[in-house]
């Protein structure tokens, strides 16, 4: 029987230029002469015999080709990828065993199998051609055999790639182990191993062929009444290749050393990994000076991931976490062709960070070991770190790093899509958003031939959010068209667990950490005993330490490390056999047994550090930890610092730890927090703790003239500290020298975060808060007269030029709380209703005061989130419909464009009027919420009887034009579901909805208003048109799908000073910033779309286009329309427009001395 007359479909060429195969393994530098050669035994030819006389019959049916063992592999390899580039296109993927496969990536595997086997050299040929040729020649068949028929051509697909791997890895023990390095008994357990696993792969060649090779209708009639027979056939090919593994790692043992040196290199290339490449990406990067390089990628994420991995590799004990990079469900995600998710599951203290980390540095180091366009991103979690908690993070660290190929991030090329974000938002003053990241990475996943996403510790993002951090990767997952691996670490907390269940998981047990913990125990053991306390600790008490916490641990890494933590400091045998009987049951027991043994002085310290680093702002070093910790918050004055770092690390008894890359205070393990908290004091507690102690420093800054001396090193352009400055305060200070300028600067920016956070919702009194009450009425001072130390304090901030992330402050908080005499504005800027109950008698309400935003109190309140500050201000008096001249223009919109859904429900049910017509920049709540996306408000505003259709002031005249202004789809969705007039027209140049979203380039929401109905040639406001619009601004895409919807090109404009699309485009072009290529690009898909480049204009000040480019533009303009056919005026149209200006000129003279005449006339009279 012949092939199948099955053609081969061309290579087409993608988006990203070039389909290339899966590169092919190198073998440099193995000299194949020193390799013992294979013993004269053709093991294919005995599996072919020991097949059924019909198995061999189809065999020799489907491999009638004659062709050498390279011939046939050459033919193969263009085969292979002809077919990879033709499914390439079509982004196949099909669905195997509840299992997706991308048809591209498993071509690829196929691709990079056949150039294996070449690298390891013709075997088989050594022997007999034609056995050696089989296995090829019935590859072959079932490659021509491929269609898109059906998943069952996906499932011939994998049995393609799987008999490919098996013959290469055969080649490879073929060469490897011969007679003469090689144990007789053993080698003959691996050939009969490989001879049964040969015949496995050429009895699957045969029920392919009986399968594939019939026709359609049969076929599908096959797979009905045999639908695991293949499934079996692979399953025993999986079993068999295990067998062939053990008997191979047998023969390795067994084989002489004399050839270990020879053919290393050789055995290492069987297991390297197999990395994607697609040179067609670096058609996608573009270079950038280095200056911006990092500048771009600064602006996509600032969060320093590299640091955070580091810290955990450099704690991760050598040769431990090895089990789950050899764990078959690992194994299977790491190799799989389509799209995945894993999750690794673990209860507290199982070291899940650390295997997380084993997985990146096993993924980095495969990336880095030759050329490939891959991407890669991991990201750490961690609750105690705000911007480590945040989804939005998440992404915003994944798109920065997937900015740049993995293999060479190191150079100043990025990737074209981030980079226009980039240059967008640099013009709005912008940051990406959760749907800006998904869009990016959505973009870069189906750019690079394979991605690879890591996600430490989901539990410890906010649990609020968490889960659409889950829904993002899950549409990730499904719109990927190049396999996407996503694995994430996290407990088995309901929501995560009920989200995750039909994933692949791993679940770390105390059997799968037992090794682990014991590799720990005998490292820490080994170091104290050559250098430690342990030096003469007995060998017998030595194994007892080893066997007692590898039983006891029960697979907690935490628990391990702080019993070892205890039992190194014992210097005696009796004393660690003692300690050994008394180990704590849990790691709740654990941490009891260290607090309840510390002593007064100890638990004084102790307790103070464990409350900072609980609920600081941020990592606090030690700069800023010890002066905190030597404060009583109770205290009028500041204390000097008299405790080190060695002795708070001695009193904290790994509670708490320096993490070694940042040189900042962390908890051991996230459960030592959660103990703190269930246990010790709550959050609120801390809080007060931290707020009291900041506002003693800034109370304390008025004296020995410390304001100048604290704030110094802080008024540097860098972020970074001057750590040069010397801190030379007052004659007698006591604390010169000291270094309290960190404290005073974390205070300076943070009291206001701790004091709001220091009052539970429910307002009731927490331990330590009427001392902090105390402290900040004696720091603000009276209302309208503030105290000397919150004048100083503001006028320190006001001198800094470093902001950090985590500041309570904002950019503009000189303005909104300035004049500094009036410390009512802080009150209510920040929130403090709840820590300052009846502050003053609210008297000082009635006063309506503004500040230097022209923002009332009410205001500010709203804009702090604070129902409860809100409330007090209109209990006394605070009027809530007052139109002010700030930018949001109401209390109200001020609420509604922070998206602060309670404080809104609260203005509303206080009789706030929601179609309020306000000045500002909204001009009502609606359109305020509408341009943030705030879509919740939106909902809620309109649930109360918004009018949609409200024609406002402000800068876009209506709430659905607010929101199609910046892009916010979901909100413009709403609207016209709610019953929004997509072709409203409203005042402003703007004009409709479709204009505005044009010329800002929203492309989507320009789809969906068409879609929905929006008339596209509506002649309207200063741009006239939404294509004009789009041409304007150079929106090549939206100009392109306005055309494509039919608008009309030429259509002469009546109502600005354009009069065509063409012309908008010209006059656009006049800005000195047009890029000339974007203009280029505009201008000729609108000459080919059918623009008449010579149009007369009927109602512009311009005769045609090329008259607008001489009047508005650069000469270059001009040069490119005459390029591209534009005719010049002859000399006598030129004559004919001189002497119109002339007649023109004439007659606006005689009108002037007419008006000037008439004038005379009426002075006379």
């Amino acid at each position: 029987m012949a092939d199948p007359q099955i053609s081969a479909d061309p290579p087409t060429v993608g988006r990203s230029g070039i389909i290339v195969p899966i590169p092919a393994p190198t073998l440099q530098g193995v000299s194949t002469s020193t390799i013992e050669t294979p013993i004269p035994r053709d093991l294919w030819k005995e599996a072919l015999d020991s097949l059924d006389e019909n198995d061999q019959r189809a065999l020799k049916d489907a491999t009638t080709s004659q062709n050498s063992v390279s011939e046939n592999l050459d033919s193969l390899l263009t085969l292979t990828q002809s077919k990879q580039g033709a499914w390439a296109q079509a982004r196949w993927k099909f669905r195997i065993r509840g299992k997706d496969y991308i048809a591209r990536d498993v071509f690829g595997k196929i691709s990079f199998w056949l150039n294996k086997f070449k690298g390891v050299g013709d075997v088989a040929v050594n022997f007999d051609p034609v056995h050696a040729a089989l296995p090829w020649a019935g590859v072959r068949f079932l490659l021509l055999a491929v269609t898109a028929e059906n998943d069952q051509m996906g499932h011939l697909l994998l049995v393609i790639e799987r008999i490919a791997c098996l013959i290469s890895r055969g080649a490879v023990y073929e060469r490897l182990y011969g007679p003469t390095i090689t144990a007789a008994d053993a080698l003959a357990n691996l050939h009969r191993s490989m001879i049964k696993q040969y015949a496995t792969i050429l009895e699957m060649t045969a029920l392919c062929h009986k399968i594939f090779g019939k026709n359609f209708a049969k076929r599908t009639i096959h797979a009905i009444f045999n639908p695991d027979e293949i499934s079996a056939k692979l399953q025993n090919c999986d079993n068999l290749e295990n067998q062939v593994e053990r008997e191979a790692q047998i023969c390795e043992s067994l084989r002489s050393q004399q050839a270990d040196a020879k053919s290393k290199e050789l055995l290492d290339k069987i297991n390297e990994p197999i990395l994607r490449t697609d040179l067609g990406v670096l058609k996608l990067l573009e270079t950038m000076s280095k200056t911006e390089h990092w500048e771009l990628l600064d602006w996509i994420s600032d969060i320093p991931y590299g640091n955070n991995h580091q810290t955990v590799h450099d704690k991760r004990t050598t040769g431990t976490c090895d089990w789950l990079i050899n764990s078959d469900s690992y194994k299977e995600w790491q190799e799989t062709s389509g799209s995945i998710l894993l999750w690794l599951c673990g209860t507290a203290g199982t070291g899940k960070t650390y295997l997380t980390s084993r997985v990146i540095d096993e993924i980095q180091a495969g990336l880095k070991s030759k050329e490939n366009q891959e991407g890669f991103a991991y990201f750490y979690c961690n609750s105690n770190e705000a911007d480590r908690r945040e989804p939005l993070s998440v992404l915003r660290a994944f798109v920065r790093q997937l900015s740049t190929i993995a293999w060479n991030a190191e150079n100043n090329s990025v990737h074209k899509a981030p980079r226009a974000y980039y240059e967008e938002a640099r013009l709005k003053a912008g940051l990406l958003t959760m749907n800006d990241c998904k869009k990016l990475l959505l973009i870069l996943v189906n750019d690079y031939p394979r991605t690879t996403l890591i996600l430490d510790a989901l539990d410890e993002c906010e649990k609020e959010q968490r889960l659409k951090l889950v829904e993002i990767f899950d549409e990730l997952l499904l719109e990927a068209f190049n396999p996407l691996r996503i694995f994430i670490s996290s407990r088995p907390d309901g929501d995560i667990k009920y989200k995750l269940k039909d994933r692949a998981t791993i679940e770390v047990g105390a059997k799968d950490n037992s090794n682990d913990i014991e590799t720990f125990v005998d490292s820490e053991i080994t170091k104290h005993t050559k250098k430690g306390n342990w030096r003469h600790i007995s060998t017998t008490v030595q194994q007892l330490v080893r066997k007692t916490l590898l039983e006891r641990s029960q697979g907690m890494f935490q628990w391990a490390f702080l019993q070892i933590r205890q039992l190194l400091v014992l210097k005696r045998d009796v004393e660690i056999t003692k300690r050994l009987g008394k180990l704590p049951k849990d790691l709740k027991s654990a941490y009891d047994e260290i607090h309840n043994n510390m002593s007064e002085d100890e638990k004084l310290l102790a307790d103070r550090a464990f409350q900072w680093v609980m609920c600081a702002c941020m990592p606090l070093s030690t700069k800023e930890l010890l002066p905190a910790v030597c404060q009583d918050e109770t205290s009028e004055t500041l204390t000097p610092v008299d405790v080190d770092e060695d002795l708070l690390l001695e009193y904290c008894h790994n509670l708490i730890v320096i993490d070694s890359v940042r040189r900042v205070w962390v908890p051991s393990h996230l459960s030592v927090l959660e103990y703190f908290e269930e246990n010790l004091w709550t959050l609120q507690v801390a809080n007060s703790l931290a707020a009291s102690v900041s506002l003693l420093v800034l109370q304390n800054t008025l004296e020995f003239q410390r304001e100048r001396a604290w704030v110094g090193k802080y008024t540097t352009r860098h972020s970074e500290l001057q750590e040069e400055w010397k801190e030379i305060t007052g004659l007698g200070d006591p604390l010169e020298g000291q270094n309290f300028g960190h404290l005073s600067f974390y205070a300076s920016h943070h009291w206001m975060l701790h004091a709001q956070r220091s009052v539970m919702i429910d307002c009731i009194s927490t331990p330590g808060l009427e001392t902090l009450r105390t402290k900040l009425g004696l720091f603000l001072g009276l209302p309208r007269k503030s105290s000397a130390a919150y004048q100083c304090w503001y006028h320190m901030t006001h001198k800094t030029v470093y902001l950090p992330d985590t500041s309570g402050l904002e950019n503009r908080y000189g303005i909104y709380i300035k004049p500094v005499a009036i410390a009512s504005f802080a009150f209510c800027a920040f929130g403090l209703g709840q820590v300052l109950p009846n502050w003053h008698g609210f008297d000082w309400v009635e006063q309506d005061d503004r500040n230097g935003e022209r923002e009332t109190l009410l205001e500010l309140a709203t804009m702090s989130g604070s129902v409860a500050t809100c409330r007090d201000l209109i209990c006394h008096g605070a009027k809530i419909d007052v139109r002010t001249k700030s930018f949001y223009g109401s209390a109200l919109a001020a609420a509604a464009w922070r998206g602060d859904v309670e404080v809104v429900r609260y203005l509303v049910q206080a009789g706030a009027d929601i179609n309020l017509q306000i000045g500002g920049y909204h001009g009502s709540a609606l359109a305020a919420a509408a341009i943030q996306g705030n879509l919740k408000v939106v909902q809620y505003l309109v649930q109360e009887g918004a009018d949609i259709n409200l024609q406002v002031g402000g800068y876009h005249g209506s709430a659905l034009a607010a929101a199609a202004s910046e892009g916010k789809l979901k909100v413009v969705q709403y609207l016209i579901q709610k019953g929004a007039e997509i072709d409203l027209q409203i005042e402003g140049n703007y004009g409709s909805a479709l204009v505005v979203a044009a010329i800002r380039g929203n492309l989507k929401v320009v789809q969906y208003l068409v879609q929905e109905g929006a008339d596209i040639d509506l002649q309207i406001g200063g741009y006239e048109s939404a294509l004009a619009a789009a041409a304007y601004m150079r929106n090549l895409e939206v100009v392109r799908y306005l055309v494509q919807e039919g608008a009309v090109i030429d259509l002469q404009l009546q109502n600005g000073i354009f009069g065509s699309a063409l012309t908008a485009a010209i006059i656009g072009a006049g800005d000195p910033d047009t890029d000339m290529e974007d203009f280029e690009d505009t201008l000729v898909f609108l000459l080919e779309n059918g623009a008449d480049i010579d149009m007369h204009l009927q109602h512009s000040e311009y005769k045609n286009a090329l008259d607008a480019a001489k009047k508005q533009c650069d000469t270059w303009v001009e040069i490119m329309l005459l390029e591209h056919g534009a005719i010049e005026d002859s000399d006598e149209d030129e004559e004919e427009e001189e002497e119109e200006e002339e007649e023109e000129e004439e007659e606006e003279e005689e009108e002037e001395e007419e008006e000037e005449e008439e004038e005379e006339e009426e002075a006379d009279i």
